[in-house]
């Protein structure tokens, strides 16, 4: 699996497709691959609370947002997080580079708490 790039994401929407993790293994995933986040926590009256902007190496942008929660939720609960793209490929493949970035963040998660 390649490294996620910093990028833009103006002009992605939804288009159907979910991923599930905590607002914490999100950031996780955005610092391991060194990309910048909007951190709203905590505004509840804001549509999302968190918005990262992606990039697969190949050059497939997506965001992944936490849309309409509108409460205050603990950054270890799992959430349905959405993904933007310019197209439903698109979004299915940030689902993909998710998945895998997810798959690391939890497996070192695991030996930090064993260590």
């Amino acid at each position: 699996m390649g490294k996620l790039k910093n990028t833009s994401g103006n002009g992605t929407w939804f288009h159907d497709v979910h991923f599930e993790a905590t607002a914490n293994e999100m950031k996780a995933i955005a610092e391991n691959n060194n990309c910048e986040y909007w951190d709203n926590y905590g505004a509840i009256s804001d549509k999302s609370q968190f918005d990262f902007n992606f990039e697969t190496e190949e050059g497939v942008v997506f965001t992944v947002y936490d849309w309409k929660e509108y409460r205050h939720y603990d950054l270890d609960e799992i959430l349905f997080w959405h993904i933007g793209g310019y197209t439903k490929a698109d979004t299915e493949t940030g689902l993909k580079e998710l998945e895998e970035n997810l798959k690391d963040v939890r497996r070192d998660q695991a030996y930090d708490a064993q260590a």
